[in-house]
């Protein structure tokens, strides 16, 4: 069964709405830019109250909205630090970075996605995905998991 409203799928969305408010302004088009990126910055401010628990203990993002005993990685705001669009606060790289630490074991964070078990190549790209934003942030440093780990945790089951 598919889980709806799910935060990292709305930012995906968001930042997508941003982008393309960029490229209008690069295309001279500004009034449909200022339209988008205005459009971008609303979604953005009820995104960070829909999509975290902001009560729980550390805050985080939730799987899906209103599911605060859930949460996943965030592996779309990438695009945001990728593409320079800088809608993402930092604070919402913050209240990650103070979350991840807690759900981390040696093979990475433990996630999940509703009632399915996680499968390695989903590990595998949230893994590098994070080291990518590590690497463009200079945050997130218990996220340098590496392929071997993944391997191992196979070898294992």
């Amino acid at each position: 069964m598919p889980t709806s409203n799910q935060t990292n799928l709305a930012l995906k969305g968001i930042l997508g709405i941003e982008a393309m408010a960029q490229i209008a302004n690069r295309t001279g088009h500004s009034a449909t830019g200022a339209n988008y990126s205005s459009i971008a910055h609303d979604y953005i401010s009820k995104w960070q109250t829909l999509g975290f628990a902001l009560d729980a203990n550390p805050p985080h993002s939730t799987l899906s909205y209103g599911n605060n005993a859930s949460y996943g990685l965030l592996y779309n705001l990438f695009m945001d630090r990728e593409l320079g669009l800088g809608l993402v606060p930092q604070r919402v790289y913050d209240i990650q970075d103070g979350f991840y630490p807690t759900v981390f074991n040696k093979f990475g964070v433990v996630c999940f996605f509703s009632h399915l078990p996680v499968s390695i190549p989903c590990l595998y790209l949230y893994s590098r995905v994070w080291s990518r934003l590590k690497a463009m942030t200079d945050v997130l440093s218990p996220f340098s998991a590496t392929a071997t780990g993944h391997q191992t945790y196979l070898h294992q089951k």
